[in-house]
């Protein structure tokens, strides 16, 4: 019988949580680690992911306006990126991604 190993390690201020797997499912040899860094000032938004998975690295990140609480840019792990843009009361006034752009009105 094969048994998956979690361990996870909460430090005393959350700007790192770190997630070591053992999957039994494919091999008992393969480690897989993520790091979730949090945004500096109010330690509330995720600001990137970072996976590794047998030694290979896939991450993401994200920006925020930290006055409205919202997503200005995020980068998915292939590289492409998506930009938001807010009028002055943080409404959404346009998307834009590697396809084009979207203008709401």
């Amino acid at each position: 019988m094969q048994v998956a190993i979690l361990q996870q390690v909460y430090p005393i201020i959350a700007t790192v949580i770190l997630t070591r797997l053992l999957h039994p499912l494919i091999r008992m040899d393969i480690l897989k680690l993520q790091n979730t860094p949090y945004d500096t000032t109010q330690q509330q938004f995720i600001t990137g992911i970072s996976n590794t998975y047998n030694g290979e690295v896939y991450s993401s990140s994200a920006e925020y306006d930290l006055k409205f609480g919202v997503m200005t840019l995020s980068k998915d792990i292939t590289g492409n990126e998506m930009t938001y843009t807010y009028d002055p009361k943080g409404r959404v006034l346009q998307i834009k991604g590697p396809q084009g752009s979207y203008i709401y009105r």
